[in-house]
C-alpha cells in the first residue's frame, strides 16, 4: 500500500505570495503509477491509500523542526491537537488567490505543484471540520483527517474557478465522499457505490428523526415522503442495511452442513446488482426527461428501455411517417443530449460499475 506523506511547511513571512517558497511537498513511495491520489479523477480514487501529514512550524532564524508524524496508532492526543491548532492559524485564501493558484495547477510543473500544495494547506481546516462529524464512526480521528485529505487533494487537481464558486464549496463534496467511503468500507462487509451509500445515510438520518418524532419506526411510505426518495428505492435501500450472514456458517445438530449448501440458488438475482439496476432505471427515466416527446419515443424504441422490443431505423420511420435518415438524425441529437445529462447526473457511476 502506498504511503503518501504531505509535509506542510509554513513560510516565515505570512505575507508571502503564491509563487513564494514551496509551502508543501507531496512525496509518494510508489508514485502515481500505484493508483494514488487523483489519478483517475474519480472521488475516492485513492481509496485505501494512507495519507499522513507531517506539520512543520517556522522557528526563529528561519529553521523548521518536524512535528510528530501523524499516523494511525502513533499519534498522541496532544500532538494531534497541536497540529489542528496550527492548521487553524493558516491564512485563508482570497477568491483572487484561489483563481491564481488554480491557473498555476492547470499549467503544471514545479509551479503547479507548489500552487496545489498551498491550496491544500490553506484548506486543511475544512477537512478537520468535516471529519469531526464522523467521530462516532469508530475510525480514529487522525485517520478521518487523512481520508479527507485525499478528497481535498483530488479537489485541488480538478477545481475550475471559471464555474464561479469558491474552492471550499467545491472541495466539500470531495472531502465528504472520501471520508464517507472510508467509513462505509470499514462498517460494511459489502461495499456499495458511493451514491448508494450517500442515499443510505440520508435515509438513516430521516429514520432516526422520525423515530424520535413518532415514537416508533416510520413506514417506507413515510420515509419516502420525508426524503423525497421513491418508495421503490426506499425499499431497496432498506434491504441493503441488513448485515450479511456467512454462507459458510455451520448448521444442523452435527454442524457438518453449511448454510450456503442449503440456500445457494443460481437463479436468484444478486441483491446489490438488483439495487444498482433499479437505481439505473430510475436515473435513465429521469434523464430521458431532457428529451422532447418524439426523441423519447425513438430512444425507447431503438434501445428497448423497460424490456421493450428494439426497432430498426426503418421500422420507426414507418411508424412516425418520416424517413429512415431523419430518424437517425433525431437519434444522434437525442444521444448528445443524454450524454450531456449523464455527465451532470453521474450516470457513468453505473456504467463503469
Amino acid at each position: 500500500m502506498a504511503v503518501i506523506a504531505a509535509k506542510v511547511t509554513r513560510s516565515a513571512h505570512r505575507g508571502s505570495s503564491p509563487g513564494a517558497e514551496d509551502p508543501a511537498k507531496v512525496v509518494s513511495s510508489s508514485d502515481r503509477a500505484s493508483g494514488g491520489i487523483g489519478d483517475s479523477g474519480d472521488p475516492g480514487s485513492g481509496n485505501g491509500t494512507r495519507v499522513s501529514v507531517r506539520a512543520r512550524g517556522s522557528e526563529a532564524g528561519g529553521g523548521a523542526s518536524d512535528a510528530p508524524y501523524l499516523a494511525a496508532g502513533e499519534t498522541r492526543a496532544d500532538d494531534l491537537q497541536s497540529y489542528i491548532n496550527r492548521l487553524t492559524r493558516c491564512n485563508l485564501l482570497t477568491p483572487d488567490e484561489e483563481i491564481r493558484l488554480a491557473n498555476r495547477i492547470a499549467i503544471g510543473g514545479t509551479s503547479g505543484a507548489q500552487a496545489k500544495a498551498r491550496l491544500v494547506e490553506s484548506n486543511m481546516r475544512l477537512v478537520v471540520s468535516i471529519a469531526k462529524a464522523y467521530r462516532s464512526s469508530g475510525i480514529p480521528f487522525e485517520d478521518l483527517i487523512q481520508e479527507g485529505a485525499i478528497g481535498l487533494m483530488t479537489a485541488a487537481e480538478r477545481f475550475d474557478p471559471k464555474r464561479g464558486y469558491r474552492f471550499s464549496t467545491y472541495a466539500t463534496q470531495w472531502i465528504r465522499q472520501a471520508i464517507g467511503r472510508a467509513v462505509d468500507n470499514k462498517a460494511k462487509s459489502i461495499r456499495l457505490p458511493a451514491h448508494v451509500s450517500e442515499s443510505l445515510r440520508k435515509l438513516d438520518k430521516a429514520r432516526s428523526e422520525m423515530r424520535r418524532e413518532l415514537g416508533e419506526d416510520p413506514t417506507p411510505d413515510q420515509l419516502a415522503q420525508r426524503t423525497g426518495i421513491s418508495l421503490r428505492k426506499v425499499a431497496s435501500l432498506l434491504s441493503t442495511t441488513q448485515e450479511p450472514i456467512s454462507l459458510d456458517m455451520p448448521v444442523g445438530d452435527e454442524e457438518n452442513t453449511s448454510l450456503g449448501s442449503l440456500l445457494y440458488d443460481k437463479t436468484s438475482p444478486d441483491p446489490q446488482e438488483e439495487l444498482i439496476d433499479t437505481e439505473m432505471r430510475d436515473e435513465i427515466h429521469s434523464i430521458l426527461s431532457v428529451l422532447d416527446e418524439r426523441e423519447q419515443h425513438i430512444m425507447r424504441k431503438r434501445f428497448g428501455f423497460d424490456g421493450e422490443e428494439t426497432y430498426v431505423l426503418q421500422q420507426i420511420g414507418e411508424e412516425l411517417n418520416i424517413s429512415r435518415e431523419r430518424v437517425r438524425q433525431i437519434e444522434a441529437q437525442a444521444l448528445r443530449k443524454l450524454r450531456s445529462a449523464a455527465r451532470k447526473r453521474r450516470l457513468r457511476d453505473y456504467l463503469q460499475g
